[in-house]
């Protein structure tokens, strides 16, 4: 008989030890969160002016707001969501559905690994979302607007995922420093007041299929739409990058860098810009309507630009040594021709006699000595509305895949 009371207390025990577990935590204030678990926020809190509103300390938490506001007095210094560790830690966070506002940091990770950071509302902070030296964290699916910086990484590197956000009316849009081995997918970063996609000393990240329009509005520090600085070994592809206030795409000492199948038409200097840049592929952009060049180079050499599209007033330059064919191959290419090559250019005016698919004289860049010596010449409409149709063919499946 006490063996059986002695079970039975233990079973009770135990039960009431995983329905503790389990239980959804609400809370209704700033606060420390200690203890692994779920947790609620049940209603706004707002014109706090603690220095830290929710700091999160331990590790295996998810924190749901519930679309409610976690609203501060824009204390320098403050934070709405905080976690930091002393030492690199798997701190295994979900941060979802929460509003941050006038914070000096709406959400802070420093030293924080294997987050995920869903459908928040950042705006009218210095920060938006701020990663600091922390690794293999997801940003999915967040809006994050008029903020000072919208998603800022620094010194973040190994597998962050930066994904389908909406970061717009920023100071900066989304801004790498430091930060490498990273994927910044499907974000529309428009309208910024500098730029939109901003890297500094960033290295072997993959930046595809975001949009980056209309940035730069207010025509200061001149970077537009993706600037790159001092980065290598960085690929961008699928990117739209129209109607920015400076470049569409700018590359600055950034070396070893792969753009391809980007759209850069409507900026209001040039398409895609390089200066200092060199072993870079530019192949099958399409650069259009820029105000200035399509595809410029300046004091940049050994690239490679074969298979863009460029129809400008004023197509092309090139100040350095580079190449702006590749060796002769089976297509189809940008305009639906039979052979890739060398780059369409609007102003191109010779023809194919010899039936190669190619311009019979070479196409001379502007700005030094480069030549282009496979051009691809005009063909009718019809055949241009086949390769354009092609090549959106093309991108939608790779955005598929």
């Amino acid at each position: 008989m006490k063996k059986t009371t002695i079970t039975i207390t233990v079973l009770i025990t135990c039960l009431l030890l995983v329905q503790n577990a389990n239980a959804i935590h609400l809370i209704g204030s700033c606060t420390t969160i200690s203890t692994s678990g779920v947790y609620n926020l049940r209603l706004n809190i707002t014109n706090s002016t603690d220095a830290t509103c929710i700091n999160i300390t331990a590790d295996n938490v998810v924190l749901d707001c519930k679309n409610n506001i976690i609203d501060g007095v824009d204390s320098t210094s403050s934070s709405g969501i905080y976690i930091n560790r002393n030492s690199q830690s798997n701190t295994n966070i979900t941060i979802k559905n929460c509003v941050v506002t006038d914070w000096y940091y709406g959400i802070y990770l420093k030293k924080a690994n294997n987050n995920l950071l869903l459908n928040n509302n950042a705006f009218h902070n210095m920060y938006g979302i701020h990663i600091m030296n922390s690794n293999n964290n997801t940003v999915s699916t967040n809006t994050v607007l008029n903020n000072a910086y919208g998603i800022r990484a620094y010194s973040s590197a190994n597998d962050n995922s930066i994904i389908n956000n909406t970061v717009n009316l920023n100071g900066e849009g989304i801004h790498l420093y430091s930060s490498s081995n990273n994927i910044l997918s499907g974000n529309a970063v428009n309208s910024n007041k500098y730029q939109g996609i901003r890297m500094e000393y960033s290295d072997n990240n993959n930046i595809l299929n975001n949009t980056a329009n209309s940035n730069n509005y207010e025509g200061l520090n001149n970077y537009g739409g993706i600037y790159l600085f001092h980065s290598d070994n960085n690929a961008l592809s699928d990117n739209a990058v129209n109607s920015n206030n400076y470049h569409g795409i700018y590359l600055w000492y950034s070396d070893n860098t792969i753009l391809s199948c980007n759209t850069a038409n409507s900026n209001n200097n040039h398409g895609i810009s390089s200066w200092y840049s060199s072993n870079n592929i530019l192949s099958s952009n399409t650069a259009n309507s820029n105000n200035n060049y399509g595809i410029y180079l300046y004091s940049s050499n050994s690239n490679q630009l074969y298979n863009n599209y460029m129809n400008n007033t004023n197509n092309a330059y090139d100040s350095g040594n580079n190449f702006w064919n590749t060796t002769n191959s089976t297509g189809p290419n940008i305009i639906g021709g039979p052979y890739i090559g060398g780059n369409y250019y609007s102003d191109y005016n010779f023809t194919d006699t010899d039936g190669d698919g190619f311009g019979d004289i070479p196409y001379n860049i502007p700005g030094g000595n480069s030549q282009d010596y496979l051009p691809i010449p005009e063909v009718p409409t019809i055949f241009l509305s086949m390769g354009l149709m092609f090549l959106s063919l093309v991108r939608i499946k790779r955005k598929i895949n």
